[in-house]
């Protein structure tokens, strides 16, 4: 499963990160928290978690900027994407 973050990768920010942790449960935030990369952020970083709750084994969550609907929020998005379709066949 996908989801967006900010650069905080708080999951009680935006509408499908909100969703996420209400349906993943707590749970999917403190591993959030313990795996995400120590340096700042950058639009197209993707941490991969457990689904815990979600009926989704693995969850990519992406950093994407706020969308200002520019060619460089597409080339983001378009990272994010390209990314979680080739690390999936990897994760066991």
């Amino acid at each position: 499963m996908a989801n967006s973050v900010g650069g905080n990768y708080t999951l009680s920010d935006g509408v499908m990160a909100r969703s996420v942790l209400e349906r993943a449960g707590a749970e999917i935030q403190k591993e959030l928290n313990s795996v995400k990369p120590k340096s700042p952020a950058r639009a197209g970083d993707i941490v991969v978690t457990k689904g815990h709750r979600l009926s989704a084994s693995f969850v990519f969550h992406g950093v994407l900027k706020s969308w200002t609907g520019g060619q460089d929020d597409a080339e983001a998005v378009s990272k994010v994407i390209n990314c979680h379709l080739s690390a999936s066949p990897k994760i066991p």
